[in-house]
């Protein structure tokens, strides 16, 4: 939810009657924003710190960079028509409105990624890919140089999450900032990276298998490193959120939070295997499994993205 600056968020959440339409044209907004932000940072990261030339495929990253870019600002603009319906404002009233901040960063962020590297694809000539081998003559990726936009724009959208929802109105406003800037950077790793890499298995690559087991192998540390900042900045947040422990069960927020929480732990099961039993026997074992726990895992995290960004328009009271 888009706060205006006044009433406050959670007065507001627990006294408006929103349209049903237009609630859920929001809460659609909100989701895509946080999808697309998570996507577009960490398969760029992915990119830049785990990816390989020998493993290919490098268009059809970067095309889900821009597609994530546009995304998000699909859902940036979904969620100020539904904000706006439901506050009976006009699109510029809400965003430029107190915590219209947040909306307007993911919308600016949305399109930078997508203008920084529209040249990639009319240079290349086409944006699919079948997975062979990259020609590029650098073993890492080489981003253009406007580039630099679709870079900057990633920043944006992910930083945007510490201007909007309950960050600008439940504890100290500094802190919870940054706790939530560190706990999208570290999702989107996470989220982005494992994106990433179901990418490259429907892709099929047709490199060595020691490419793919290269990829895991360094993707496992990443996501490791990315589970344990996540689990502890959420905890965090709950804390500022939260008035009381009883509120998991009473709220909304909680409620979601509950499911979220559970869904997060299902994953990490996955990628528990997948980093303690599958990675250390490759490329011994099939590489089929480690595809499949690789594919398991990310469809459970899509669930994770939407329950979080339902967390962001749920009531806390």
């Amino acid at each position: 939810m888009i706060p205006r600056s006044s009433p406050p968020l959670d007065d507001f959440l627990a006294g408006a009657e929103p349209s049903t339409s237009a609630e859920a044209l929001q809460r659609v907004g909100v989701v895509l924003g946080v999808a697309g932000a998570l996507v577009t940072l960490g398969v760029m990261v992915f990119l830049r710190f785990i990816w390989s030339a020998e493993v290919g495929s490098r268009r059809r990253l970067e095309a889900a960079i821009v597609v994530g870019g546009a995304v998000t600002l699909v859902g940036s603009i979904l969620q100020a028509m539904g904000t706006a319906t439901i506050l009976d404002d006009g699109l510029l009233d809400v965003v430029s409105g107190t915590g219209g901040a947040g909306v307007m960063m993911r919308a600016l962020g949305g399109a930078f990624v997508v203008l920084g590297l529209a040249d990639r694809f009319a240079a290349d000539g086409n944006v699919a890919d079948t997975g062979a081998t990259d020609t590029s003559t650098s073993d890492t990726w080489r981003p253009p140089p406007t580039a630099f936009f679709a870079i900057a724009g990633a920043a944006l959208s992910g930083l945007s999450f510490a201007f909007d929802g309950h960050t600008v109105s439940r504890g100290p406003r500094v802190v919870h900032a940054m706790t939530d800037a560190v706990h999208v950077g570290a999702g989107a790793v996470w989220v982005g990276g494992l994106s990433a890499l179901a990418l490259l298995a429907l892709a099929r690559p047709g490199s060595a298998r020691v490419s793919w087991t290269m990829l895991l192998h360094r993707y496992s540390t990443f996501a490791t490193a990315a589970l344990v900042v996540v689990a502890a900045a959420g905890a965090v947040m709950a804390v500022f959120v939260l008035d009381s422990w009883g509120d998991l069960f009473r709220t909304e927020w909680g409620q979601v939070l509950i499911v979220k929480t559970l869904l997060v732990a299902l994953a990490a099961a996955v990628g528990a295997y997948q980093h303690f039993v599958i990675v250390p026997r490759l490329p011994d074992v099939a590489e089929r499994r480690a595809r499949t726990a690789v594919l398991v895992e990310t469809s459970v995290l899509l669930s994770v993205v939407v329950a979080t960004g339902l967390l962001t328009t749920a009531s806390t009271v």
